[in-house]
């Protein structure tokens, strides 16, 4: 099963993460952009997980930890 791209910033602080993050960062454009990709992206997504089963980690999590990867030049994965 799919799971769901829902955070829970506010459960433990009182601040959001794009609260520490300057008004002209190019990460906030980047973010638009990759998030306008992952809406088109959805019904792929729906159709290739199955309707039972355990919940799986959202596949938009894992591809915005790898595109952080690649602007940062993080080697692992």
């Amino acid at each position: 099963m799919r799971g769901a791209d829902v955070t829970q910033e506010g459960l433990f602080v009182m601040r959001k993460t794009v609260d520490y993050i300057p008004a002209g960062h190019p990460l906030i454009a980047i973010r638009e952009i990759l998030n306008q990709a992952l809406r088109e992206l959805d019904s792929l997504f729906a159709s290739i997980y199955e309707e039972r089963g355990r919940y799986s980690v959202p596949p938009e999590w894992l591809l915005r930890g790898l595109v952080l990867q690649a602007l940062y030049g993080i080697r692992s994965e």
